[in-house]
C-alpha cells in the first residue's frame, strides 16, 4: 500500500518531518509494508457483495502494527492518576495504538465514528503533555469501497475537520489516507 492523500492540521506534519524526519520514514515504511496481494482475506457476508473477498481491515492493521512495533513504537496510555472514577463505573482507560518521540499513531480501519474518538484521545494525551502531535493513519474512500460497509474513509475525516471552527482540534494532527494506486 502507499500514502496517497496527508492532510497536516496546525504543523502536524512540519513538525514530525523537521523535529523527527527517522519517524516519518518509519510511518511511511509500515503503510508501504502493507502488500496489497495478502491483504483480501475477508469474504463478503453482506448482502450486497456476498461472497467476495475484501480486504480485511484487521489484516491489514496488524501488518502496520507490526511494522510499528519493530521500528520501536509502543501503546501509550491515559495517566490513571488524571482520572477519576464515577461511582457506579467499571472505570476506563484510553489507549494510543503507539507512540515514540511525542508523536502518537492511531491506526484505523474501523467504522466511522472512531475516527472522531481517535481525535478526542489525542487530545486527551496533548492535554496531559505526552504528546506534541497525533497521526491518524486510515483508508481512502478508494480502499473502502472494497472492505466491509461503515470504515470510515480520508476524506470523511477531512469532513469532520472542515466543519470544526479554525484552530479545532486545538492541536497539531496528520491524517494520512493509504490506498492501493
Amino acid at each position: 500500500m502507499k500514502i496517497i492523500k496527508v492532510m497536516s492540521h496546525m504543523g502536524g506534519t512540519e513538525f514530525i518531518k523537521s523535529n523527527h524526519p527517522e519517524r516519518w520514514t518509519e510511518i511511511e515504511q509500515a503503510i508501504q509494508s502493507v502488500d496489497p496481494a495478502s491483504m483480501k482475506t475477508k469474504v463478503s457476508k453482506e448482502i450486497k457483495h456476498t461472497g467476495k473477498l475484501l480486504y480485511s481491515p484487521k489484516t491489514m492493521n496488524n501488518a502496520i502494527n507490526e511494522s510499528l512495533r519493530l521500528a520501536g513504537w509502543k501503546p501509550m496510555t491515559e495517566d490513571t492518576q488524571m482520572l477519576e472514577r464515577v461511582e457506579g463505573s467499571r472505570g476506563s482507560r484510553r489507549v494510543i495504538d503507539f507512540a515514540k518521540d511525542g508523536i502518537a499513531i492511531e491506526v484505523q480501519f474501523g467504522k466511522y465514528a472512531f475516527i472522531a474518538y481517535d481525535f478526542v484521545k489525542f487530545l486527551t494525551f496533548y492535554e496531559e503533555q505526552r504528546i506534541n502531535v497525533g497521526v491518524e493513519i486510515m483508508a481512502m474512500r478508494s480502499l473502502t469501497k472494497e472492505m466491509s460497509s461503515g470504515v470510515g474513509s480520508w476524506e470523511s475525516a477531512m469532513q469532520v475537520l472542515k466543519t470544526r471552527p479554525r484552530g479545532h482540534p486545538p492541536m497539531p494532527l496528520v491524517l494520512i489516507g493509504m490506498g492501493v494506486n
